[in-house]
């Protein structure tokens, strides 16, 4: 059922964002915090200027973990289940002996999850031009 695949794929990308923003805002430098408040930030303000850039990249991070790993999450439960999609597809190709159709639908699954992975990951340096870990920094 659809319910059912869209609350295990829900369930399964949600803890790699949930653990990288966690981990990132512990992470977040003491000094950038006392800056923003030197600088009169509200605690609003001190966690939509200060933490969210800090943390970005990290979710950013989750994010195209969450996407790959939601992508093997639905394909395998629509394997499982024999429902319709791209597992369904392969399940109905090894049920009739089709093995080269069958492998197909499985190369098309992996570059399904690479391409979307790679989307991602243009989409986040995008957003995420100033942060210096990516490689892509670009001054202000």
């Amino acid at each position: 059922s659809t319910r059912m695949t869209v609350g295990l794929v829900a369930f399964a990308a949600f803890w790699p964002v949930f653990i990288n923003a966690r981990y990132a805002t512990r992470q977040v430098e003491p000094q950038l915090i006392d800056a923003g408040r030197a600088l009169g930030f509200g605690r609003w303000e001190l966690i939509w200027r200060v933490v969210v850039p800090s943390v970005a990249p990290a979710i950013a991070t989750g994010i195209r973990v969450a996407a790959g790993l939601a992508t093997v999450v639905t394909i395998s439960v629509e394997l499982v289940a024999g429902t319709g999609g791209l597992g369904g597809y392969v399940m109905r190709a090894q049920e009739g002996g089709a093995t080269a159709t069958m492998y197909a639908g499985i190369v098309v699954g992996g570059l399904v999850g690479w391409l979307l992975s790679a989307g991602v990951g243009v989409l986040s340096g995008q957003a995420l031009r100033w942060d210096a870990a990516s490689g892509r920094a670009v001054p202000p």
